[in-house]
């Protein structure tokens, strides 16, 4: 895990609030390793920054026993996006700024990928439209095992994929575990 946001959170009462020029979108990204008070510090930050767009791997849930699907920490001044099959632990969310700015437009992408470790989010606005990936990569258990020895990795299986096309710029964010390469 990263000592960076650990050394972060022990100092957060330092943490200033950040000006931005127009149009200036913000970003932060962590795996924050399924620790609660580790995504719920990093949303406090995001929050005191000003920040836009936070993207988190391995995130902080709980599951439903009645339903069989997932809960995970809401913040006020964020809307969560998540892949739709709940039924699925997912590893990956994006947490976005709530505006009424016509700055920060947003829309999930699940026409282009429907991977539970991967979310895919068009960001449009007043100066550019981009694809925005948050990724956790990872190697897709083998079929009838527990192994993952011979498997695709979420970018392989995901995005590399030859019948996806992809038009816009776009920017990969995430933990992309290269011990699984």
């Amino acid at each position: 895990m990263s000592t960076s946001l650990e050394g972060f959170i022990q100092k957060k009462e330092n943490i200033s609030l950040v000006f931005k020029a127009k149009g200036e979108i913000s970003f932060i990204q962590h795996n924050v390793g399924k620790r609660q008070k580790a995504q719920q510090t990093l949303l406090k930050i995001g929050f005191r920054r000003r920040t836009d767009i936070i993207l988190i791997q391995e995130l902080s849930a709980w599951k439903k026993k009645q339903k069989g699907s997932y809960f995970f920490i809401p913040y006020p001044t964020f809307n969560l996006i998540l892949p739709n099959n709940l039924a699925i632990c997912p590893k990956v969310a994006i947490y976005i700024r709530k505006t009424n700015s016509s700055i920060l437009q947003y829309r999930n992408r699940e026409d282009i990928c429907k991977d539970t470790d991967i979310i895919a989010f068009e960001i449009y606005g007043q100066f550019e439209r981009f694809l925005l990936f948050n990724i956790y990569n990872e190697r897709q258990l083998d079929m009838n095992s527990r192994t993952q020895r011979n498997s695709k990795t979420t970018i392989l299986r995901a995005i590399l994929k030859p019948e996806l096309e992809i038009n816009l710029l776009f920017i990969l964010v995430g933990d992309y575990n290269l011990h699984h390469i």
